[in-house]
């Protein structure tokens, strides 16, 4: 099994490999997403911690969880978590909405 891919491997648009769906890993690399993200892992996986991106990843994150209620996540033990399948829904309807609303 796939468990770290570096920058130059090859994947598709979607950012898939023959093990699954990539991710960065924090260290310039790719790695598997896990089946349930931290919010550390999911904001690494939306790019937020990248130039450009919010101040504030993680308030982000919670924005789009408490506010907007885009994206759920679910309560295991003391911490939310957030399955894969959740976060790759948020981001289909994000390009979706933004689709129409805008001209990219």
């Amino acid at each position: 099994m796939i468990d770290r891919m570096h920058a130059g491997s090859s994947i598709d648009g979607m950012h898939r490999a023959p093990g699954g769906v990539v991710m960065p890993d924090g260290d310039g690399g790719l790695c598997l997403a896990p089946a349930v993200l931290t919010e550390a892992e999911l904001i690494r996986f939306l790019r937020l911690d990248e130039p450009g991106g919010p101040k504030d990843p993680g308030q982000t994150v919670r924005y789009y969880r408490d506010r907007a209620k885009l994206l759920r996540g679910c309560k295991i033990g003391n911490r939310i978590l957030y399955p894969l399948t959740e976060a790759l829904r948020f981001l289909a309807l994000k390009v979706a909405t933004d689709a129409a609303n805008t001209h990219f």
